[in-house]
């Protein structure tokens, strides 16, 4: 599953690991690995030096949308050391370039809003006097 840019300079890590045939974790150690970008107009993508298996992709743009794949390509030695493979994978990154979030509403009216309804003033209690 790839993953979905939506502002230029975005970017995102990503980090492979081989897989047996059947899609399980392999024991295998990778090294020569390289990644690519089918479409460097949407997105770069640069080994990242401080994480194993790891690569940055970094989108482009502006006004750039459409999709691309990303290709990792390795060897892959297997634990008895001496058995190797050439092993690759791809995933499709997608690029929906968006403007600037518009600004917000403008005032249009007013609202009102009330506070608690206060019992009447009291009248003065006991009887009146007459003259």
């Amino acid at each position: 599953m790839g993953v979905q840019f939506s502002l230029p300079g975005q970017t995102v890590s990503v980090v492979v690991a081989p897989l047996t045939a059947a899609g399980a974790p392999s024991l295998a150690t990778l090294s020569l690995l390289s990644f690519t970008s089918s479409d460097p107009t949407l997105f770069t993508v640069a080994l990242d030096p401080s994480t194993p298996n790891g690569a940055i992709l970094t989108a482009v743009g502006p006004g750039a949308s459409g999709s691309a794949s990303l290709t990792a390509e390795a060897t892959a030695t297997e634990p008895d050391g001496v058995t190797t493979e050439q092993i690759s994978g791809s995933d499709t990154e997608t690029f929906a370039s968006v403007g600037p979030p518009p600004p917000p509403p403008v005032a249009a009216s007013l609202g009102f809003t009330y506070g608690p309804i206060n019992p009447p003033p009291s009248a003065s209690v006991g009887p009146k006097r007459s003259k």
